[in-house]
């Protein structure tokens, strides 16, 4: 009789659901890792959107942004008036926000000579950067997300 309240006691708070489950615990793990380094999808112009894989959709980004980029430096190049030559690679950091604004962070690689010669050419780069038209923002897991990206832009003047 002892035996048998003895192996009840045991058998109750020794039951299957006091037992860990390792499996449950790894499916959590698993379906929480995030790699915050990369998107699902990249940010994308109207005109990317036709692509399908996600390589040749951030290769279309980057080009049409740097196109665009261009066009709107050209047209206020009449802002950077210059004494000497320069042919210079500065790296433009931009956020685009998770609802698709396109808006300027910094510049890196502007030296003090650049910065003397050309003293406009952080607003000029901010000014075009903020004309940008909207676009549909990176996505993540199916959530749109803000991304930065360096983008590099080549100064080419001639005196």
């Amino acid at each position: 009789m002892r035996f048998s309240i003895v192996l009840l006691f045991v058998v109750t708070f020794v039951s299957c659901d006091y037992w860990p489950y390792q499996k449950k615990e790894q499916l959590q793990e698993l379906d929480t890792i995030v790699d915050y380094t990369s998107v699902d999808t990249p940010p994308l112009f109207a005109a990317c959107q036709e692509t399908i894989e996600r390589s040749v959709q951030l290769t279309c980004f980057q080009t049409t942004f740097s196109e665009k980029l261009t066009k709107l430096l050209i047209q206020s190049s009449n802002e950077l008036q210059v004494s000497f030559n320069i042919d210079k690679t500065i790296i433009v950091e931009i956020l685009i926000s998770n609802k698709g604004n396109i808006q300027f962070q910094k510049i890196d690689g502007l030296n003090k000579l650049l910065l003397e010669e050309l003293p406009k050419i952080e607003k000029v780069i901010k000014e075009a950067i903020d004309s940008m038209p909207k676009i549909q923002p990176a996505i993540k897991r199916g959530i749109p997300v803000a991304t930065i990206y360096k983008i590099p832009v080549r100064i080419k003047l001639k005196y």
